[in-house]
């Protein structure tokens, strides 16, 4: 696997303007944002009679697609070249948070907003944060994921409060696999920390 070096960095202006398929390019790495398995520990509230319906997040910043953003020493953004997220981030996501939601257990069911149905609460996300950031070129960079949001009761739209995942994951390597593998881990953290809030919430109007 190779590094991100300073060659693919160092020019943006030629990483994003090939369009089409071009055969004499290998295909990128493709990598899935996958949840995290059943805790250890179960959930430190009752399972809710009710159902939460999880809307598809909004992601801040235009990275609403299948690339990898990293962050630059010098301010700049761009793309991890050779390497793209099976489905957007909004879709990949949202299907981390409510699969992490489903393996907690703490609601009856827990619906996409695609479902037919309603549930008695909905979680509204923002991807408020989500790239790779490197202190200096050729070094593993760090990578941040934040979601900010709000439960609120479907029947009235009552807002019953504000729920916040945040997490910090330095990558193990500067490579695709390590990069991606620490954006999952943070997925997975972040998406953990915003379902206890929001189970905590679901309790309190239950």
């Amino acid at each position: 696997m190779k590094k991100l070096g300073m060659g693919l960095l160092a020019l943006p202006m030629l990483v994003g303007c090939f369009g089409g398929f071009d055969s004499r390019q290998p295909a990128p790495d493709t990598f899935v944002l996958v949840a995290a398995g059943k805790p250890v520990a179960a959930p430190t509230v009752p399972v809710l009679a009710g159902t939460l319906t999880v809307r598809l997040p909004r992601v801040r910043g235009g990275w609403d697609n299948h690339e990898l953003p990293v962050h630059l020493p010098d301010g700049r953004s761009d793309r991890l070249a050779g390497a793209l997220w099976t489905s957007p981030v909004d879709e990949g996501v949202g299907t981390v948070m409510a699969d992490t939601l489903r393996t907690r257990g703490a609601f009856a069911a827990v619906l996409h907003d695609t479902s037919p149905f309603m549930g008695k609460w909905t979680l509204e996300l923002e991807v408020a944060e989500f790239g790779a950031r490197y202190t200096r070129l050729g070094d593993a960079p760090r990578v941040m994921v934040v979601l900010t949001g709000v439960l609120g009761r479907a029947k009235d739209g009552a807002v019953l409060g504000t729920v916040e995942g945040n997490a910090t994951v330095p990558a193990t390597a500067d490579t695709r696999t390590a990069i991606a593998a620490a954006f999952i881990e943070a997925v997975q953290a972040a998406t953990t920390q915003v379902a206890m809030k929001a189970e905590q919430l679901a309790l309190a109007d239950h």
